[in-house]
């Protein structure tokens, strides 16, 4: 055996077995938050479309993307960026 390997495999285990209710809870929250994401920009803009609502919404969400790239939030997990 080479020296530094282990005798027995460990496994960590991060998430619990999945189940058709722990499924139908995360969809239910994912639902939940695009409704009250598409609120607030039905809030800002009344008037507008569903099409154009969704556009805008697509466009902020790219936007904010791009900008969490360009400028990473310095952490202690991920370390100190720039």
């Amino acid at each position: 055996m080479a020296q530094g390997t282990r005798t027995r495999k460990t496994r960590r285990v991060h998430a619990p077995p999945r189940s058709a209710a722990h499924d139908a809870l995360l969809k239910a929250l994912i639902v939940k938050g695009l409704e009250a994401f598409e609120d607030s920009f039905r809030r800002q803009y009344p008037a507008a479309s569903q099409a154009e609502l969704r556009d805008r919404m697509t466009r902020y969400l790219c936007e904010r993307t791009r900008f969490e790239h360009q400028h990473p939030r310095r952490s202690f997990r991920h370390g100190r960026h720039r």
